[in-house]
């Protein structure tokens, strides 16, 4: 399933021809016959298959996560199946991700009070694209595109693949949203970063505090907001806010995310504490770093 789901990422963002077609050929040379044929009817729609509700999904995870929280992610990711996917808190001891086959087999054979176990362990070994992907294609849709080669003499990977068109790297100033604290000291503090959309700030990047940890778990200490479970908010105001400048090895659109966009491998390069919350970019910055094709209006 994490294979079948990368496929489906890089799909939704590539738009030459010639690399799509190298990318579905790069997936058929790492999975046999029987999964490759799978994952070509899936994503020509053309297989039918037990569809599970949504509500099924989100009361699994309405067990697991805190509501509060929950509530707050699907606010600035805008759609259930993301949220779910980035918070589910996957327990240790789980196997290997599901084949296609696998899952499929599942929906066939197994009775209405079965299932819901299975399913959590399905999202338990996946990755977060992973689990998008299973809860997407559960609840019926998945994206569509043209069928890809399953043949032998198809498969064969040209020498190289190219990478799909990014745009360079660069950084932006953006401000924190959010920390959320380990379970001890010694735990990493991971932060959420945003740029201002219009009025109000949207999440572009979570990562790492990194060699900053000391001074952000300082100042989110100083100024904390509302807190949800591990996750506390940080007071940003026109006089309070923390900026910071994190840098990216690329842009790229992802219509998942509320901010329809991405940064490939972030990470804090500077604290910037004298900047005015105003200082930091804007969503419109960031689209307009994006290649003309990839661009979408905000």
């Amino acid at each position: 399933m994490n294979r079948f789901a990368e496929l489906v990422d890089r799909l939704a963002t590539a738009s030459d021809p010639e690399f799509k077609q190298r990318l579905r050929a790069d997936y058929a040379s790492h999975v046999g016959e029987s999964e490759s044929r799978i994952a070509q009817d899936l994503l020509n729609r053309t297989l039918t298959f037990r569809r599970l509700k949504l509500s099924l999904v989100r009361g699994l995870a309405d067990s697991r996560l805190d509501p509060v929280l929950f509530a707050l992610a699907l606010k600035y990711v805008g759609d259930v199946a993301e949220t779910i996917a980035l918070l589910w808190p996957a327990r240790h001891g789980t196997n290997r991700a599901p084949s296609l086959a696998e899952i499929l087999d599942g929906l066939s054979t197994l009775g209405r009070s079965e299932l819901p176990k299975r399913l959590e362990a399905w999202l338990d070994a996946c990755d977060a694209k992973g689990r998008w992907t299973l809860i997407k294609l559960l609840t019926g849709f998945i994206p569509s595109d043209e069928a890809f080669p399953t043949s032998k003499s198809e498969q064969q990977t040209g020498a190289l693949i190219p990478a799909p068109e990014h745009s360079q790297p660069g950084s932006v100033e953006a401000l924190l949203m959010y920390v959320e604290h380990g379970r001890s000291r010694s735990s990493d503090l991971i932060c959420t970063f945003g740029v201002w959309d219009k009025e109000k700030l949207t999440p572009i990047a979570k990562m790492s505090a990194g060699v900053w940890r000391e001074q952000i778990s300082t100042f989110a200490n100083a100024h904390p907001g509302k807190r949800f479970g591990p996750v506390t908010e940080v007071t940003c105001t026109p006089d309070i806010a923390l900026v910071l400048e994190v840098e990216y090895e690329s842009l790229q659109p992802s219509p998942r995310r509320k901010s329809g966009i991405s940064l490939n491998r972030p990470k804090l390069s500077r604290l910037l504490p004298d900047r005015p919350a105003s200082s930091a970019a804007t969503l419109l910055d960031l689209l307009l770093r994006l290649p003309a094709h990839q661009r979408r209006a905000k």
